[in-house]
């Protein structure tokens, strides 16, 4: 398994829908996207205006004053612009300390 791939075999739950996870994680089609993505820290704000916000306030992404996400959920999807870059950033050097131990390093 290259330090690029993980693979996993657990089912997981999206939209009523079981997928299985059995494709190799891309890092670096994700920290692609993750640099293509409006610069962060994101922020959120509640109805009436319910919106994602970059840095400066301007909207990034608005919804419909109706099925706004519940306050937890708004603040894990204005995080993750942070949290997954450093989340990447963390496997690659696990990843690279893992090859260093079994090179004997």
């Amino acid at each position: 398994m290259s330090a690029e791939t993980k693979t996993t075999q657990t089912p997981v739950e999206t939209g009523g829908e079981a997928i299985r996870q059995d494709e190799s994680v891309d890092l670096e089609a994700i920290k692609a996207r993750a640099e293509a993505a409006t610069p962060g820290p994101w922020d959120w704000t509640t109805p009436p205006r319910a919106e994602l916000q970059n840095p400066d306030g301007v909207p990034i992404v608005r919804t419909a004053t109706i099925g706004w996400a519940d306050p937890p959920d708004a603040e894990f999807i204005a995080r993750a612009r942070e949290d997954i870059p450093l989340l990447v950033q963390a496997l690659e050097d696990a990843h690279r300390r893992i090859a260093e131990l079994e090179a004997g390093q």
